[in-house]
């Protein structure tokens, strides 16, 4: 069964998100920022990373970043979200390598089927 990082501060984001992949049959890990999703990454691989943009701590960009710089997780999927997806945002997704970026609100489990 794939496992997938969600990352957020919001605490509705990662509750619905855990509820909707987990009746998708998938696991589900949740970190509450990006200092939380490192801890996570250092120990675990999951097969799907969704990350916010902007968290406290350290950014999706910059975990986007330590995955892409870590050789047993580069090759993972990386997918930002973002309230606001403009041309800076698309910018920076590209120069850390993001796999996508979804503008929230969107709905996880199309996102995976």
């Amino acid at each position: 069964m794939p496992k997938i990082l969600v990352a957020d501060d919001s605490i509705a984001v990662r509750k619905v998100a855990e509820r909707l992949l987990t009746e998708a049959g998938l696991r589900v890990a949740l970190a509450a920022n990006g200092e939380e999703a490192l801890a996570y990454l250092s120990k675990e691989r999951p097969d799907v990373i969704v990350s916010d943009v902007i968290m406290p701590d350290k950014s999706g960009y910059e975990v986007c970043a330590f995955v892409r710089g870590n050789a047993s997780l580069a090759n993972t999927p990386v997918l930002l979200i973002s309230g606001i997806v403009n041309d800076e945002v698309t910018k920076q997704a590209e120069s850390c390598h993001a796999d996508g970026v979804l503008k929230k609100p969107f709905i996880f489990f199309l996102c995976f089927a």
